[in-house]
């Protein structure tokens, strides 16, 4: 395998990856705001669920989902191909949201608070909540 064939793997592989890191954050960080902030009905299943989840081997969903993606014909096309591929990865570590709900769990309730007092609707307290670095200007201080 030449040194070209190398550089051109590893480019598809570093883009399936960012795809997937991206969509994940998008697709999961909500997810575990969620958890972790509203106690609802089935919110403790959801969790136990995702723990469940992380402990089956990736190999035992890996195997039974190719032979799928195989049946259905997928293979046969590159882009088809490309976008399962990106659809698999994400959906085989959203269990690990868990990780997620730890962090918002431990953040400090004020700043959601202080959002909600200012009038700011659910979406918006999520995203000043949990990504406070992005609310200041260059010295530091709240905007």
């Amino acid at each position: 395998m030449g040194i070209r064939r190398c550089g051109y793997l590893f480019k598809n592989s570093l883009l399936y990856s960012v795809i997937s890191c991206i969509l994940l954050i998008l697709i999961c960080a909500p997810a575990a705001y969620v958890l972790s902030r509203f106690t609802f009905l089935g919110n403790k299943v959801i969790q136990t669920g995702f723990v469940a989840a992380m402990g089956v081997p990736i190999t035992m969903i890996i195997l039974p989902l190719f032979g799928v993606v195989a049946n259905m014909g997928i293979l046969n096309s590159l882009l088809a191909s490309k976008v399962t591929l990106i659809f698999l990865y994400t959906g085989i570590n959203i269990p690990y949201t868990t990780i997620f709900s730890d962090f918002f769990s431990n953040l400090s309730r004020t700043y959601e608070e202080a959002a909600a007092i200012d009038g700011c609707p659910p979406p918006e307290r999520f995203g000043r909540s949990c990504f406070r670095w992005h609310s200041r200007d260059r010295d530091g201080n709240d905007l």
